[in-house]
């Protein structure tokens, strides 16, 4: 069958309900076209399992039907008529990669005239859509895991020597979806499959392995060769990008070259040099995509840029006052000045929003201190930045977000920070109030020692810092 079916935006297009429930029976793709049929939102049923959102088909024969179909893979027709809808339905069943994928098309209009619903044909489109459907993935629309292992095994013979397979894993993934969402997660795993598919040749079988892996499969293709192709994939990800990120996918080779190696020790070689890449390019990628992201932040928005560079110096001179060594002052200081980058999640209408938050926009605000620990949290070197930025909206009587810990639980930098960022945003311009004066701003901070600021800190800061500054 052509490679030639439908790309995600269709399935969500489609008139009738398209679903794919994985081997734990747990929905965990469900197209628009469900909410018409099963008058709820479709979302409503992503991660439920499917006994839970239709009991009916538990112990049924219908639900036996597709208990075959998930553990002998074979394709199935069902009768089902609707108990909220009053509906029929003809429901086509097929295996897919992680379970099964379920098609159902409404066919009252056929029972009420009389006709048969066993008579009932699919059209020859439908056909050929779940039969796509069963051997691509929804995402990428690339061949999914189920069909790459059958075809390996179809192909893995002498005259197809030597064989290469490529192992891809794209990078940035998490950064992307913990910065931006998964909607931008997706994007950036459709433009490398899309940059795979475009870097190879038209005989070559490009697979998205599962999560952010992929496989190419290389029949009749030498090691130089591949590593040809590895370059030009290289290439073309260069010139991509997601949010100002650049695609980046780390890329392995492993070739079999006579009948006496086995395909798995040629995927398992070809994963290991991934990882090998991967594990070089990755802190050091981590890095640059956070600096990617905070220069990108500011540029959007220069009062955050301003205000995070005024809390970033006032954090270092609260450390040096505190008496920190050199290398502690320094993160303290990095801590302040990134103590912001998770709004880049929140959103442009929210952050510059002139009038006062609604509670669901507040929700998203709060959030920004988890997606900022997110961010640069799991880089190495960045741990410690990470859970400064994490608690820095904490209170130290334990009524602040996002865990409500109190002071002994609260790192010592992110009390800084709470102090500082507090004295900074009263005391700041702001497009949309006037800035307190000093002495106001201070008065408000010993207001709230005890409950919101950690003592000790607040008053190193307005006694060291504040009269420094002035007197400097």
């Amino acid at each position: 069958m052509a490679d030639q079916g439908l790309a995600p935006s269709t399935l969500e297009n489609l008139h009738d309900a398209f679903v794919l429930i994985d081997r734990t029976w747990h929905f965990t793709c469900v197209n628009q076209g469900a909410s018409r049929i099963f008058s709820r939102e479709s979302s409503e049923y992503v991660g439920k399992l499917l006994w839970d959102a239709f009991p009916v088909l538990s112990g049924s024969p219908e639900g036996e039907v597709l208990r075959r179909t998930m553990d002998r893979g074979e394709f199935a027709r069902l009768e089902i008529q609707g108990t909220e809808t009053g509906r029929w339905f003809n429901v086509f069943v097929a295996p897919s990669a992680d379970g099964i994928a379920a098609y159902w098309h409404d066919v009252t209009e056929w029972k009420d005239s009389g006709i048969r619903l066993q008579e009932a044909k699919l059209s020859a489109e439908r056909e050929e859509r779940i039969a796509y459907l069963s051997f691509h993935d929804v995402l990428t629309g690339l061949y999914n895991r189920r069909y790459m292992e059958e075809e390996i095994r179809r192909l893995d013979t002498p005259r197809n020597l030597p064989i290469s397979v490529i192992e891809g894993d794209v990078n940035r993934l998490k950064l992307v979806n913990d910065a931006f969402g998964h909607e931008r997660g997706d994007e950036l795993l459709r433009i490398a499959a899309d940059t795979l598919r475009a870097s190879c040749r038209p005989e070559d079988l490009v697979a998205r392995w599962g999560g952010d892996e992929f496989m190419v499969f290389l029949p009749r293709t030498s090691r130089e060769d591949a590593e040809k192709i590895v370059a030009r994939i290289r290439a073309n990800a260069a010139v991509r990008e997601v949010q100002s990120i650049p695609v980046s996918i780390s890329l392995g080779v492993g070739t079999k070259t006579s009948s006496d190696q086995t395909i798995l020790s040629v995927v398992i070689a070809a994963d290991d040099a991934m990882y090998q890449v991967k594990s070089k390019e990755s802190e050091r990628s981590r890095r640059q995509m956070v600096d990617t992201i905070v220069g990108m932040f500011y540029s959007k928005y220069p009062y955050e840029e301003s205000h995070a560079k005024r809390v970033g110096q006032l954090c270092e001179r609260t450390a040096e006052a505190l008496g920190y060594g050199p290398e502690r002052v320094k993160k303290v200081a990095l801590a302040g000045l990134m103590h912001d980058i998770g709004k880049v999640g929140v959103g442009i209408e929210i952050i510059g929003k002139p009038g006062d938050l609604n509670e669901e926009e507040w929700v998203k605000v709060r959030r920004h201190s988890e997606m900022g620990y997110r961010i640069v949290g799991s880089a190495e070197e960045m741990i410690e930045v990470g859970n400064a930025i994490l608690a820095h909206h904490e209170r130290v009587d334990g009524t602040g977000y996002p865990s409500g810990t109190r002071r002994e639980e609260i790192p010592e930098a992110a009390r800084i920070i709470a102090v500082v960022d507090g004295f900074a945003t009263m005391t700041g311009p702001s497009p949309y109030r006037r800035p307190m004066k000093k002495e106001a701003a201070v008065a408000e901070i010993r207001r709230n020692e005890g409950t919101q600021f950690d003592r000790e800190i607040a008053e190193v800061f307005i006694e060291k810092v504040l009269c420094k500054e002035v007197s400097g």
